[in-house]
């Protein structure tokens, strides 16, 4: 896991470190706004510090579905592909969980996409 720095890093910290003690097999880089800013920059430091063959790179804040993982991961895991992407826009469903969005937040969405 990578924080940026954001609101609510010291939380992050602490739920981490609880997980550990729990026994997961969790980590967390704290990424200081020296060591590089925005998304981007902080999917490819996880991607660098990763020690798994597998690797999902999702947003920790719940704006995607936890529960898509495994449905995200089913083609690698069957040998089907070697690389998958999730995306609220699939099969004419529209923002899916993002309907509660402001306009403004579903517009920069859909224009990210």
């Amino acid at each position: 896991m990578v924080d940026d720095e954001s609101v609510g890093s010291e939380e992050s910290v602490k739920i981490v470190e609880k997980l550990q003690k729990e026994g997961y097999g969790i980590r967390i880089h704290r990424r200081y706004k020296k060591e590089g800013r925005g998304l981007s920059s902080a999917v490819l430091l996880g991607l660098q510090k990763a020690k798994y063959e597998i690797i999902v790179s999702m947003d920790a804040d719940l704006q995607h579905e936890p529960e898509a993982v495994p449905d995200v991961l089913k083609p690698i895991l069957d040998k089907e592909a070697e690389f998958t992407v999730g995306c609220r826009y699939m099969d004419d469903k529209r923002a899916g969980v993002a309907f509660d969005w402001s306009l403004k937040r579903r517009i920069l969405s859909l224009g990210a996409t």
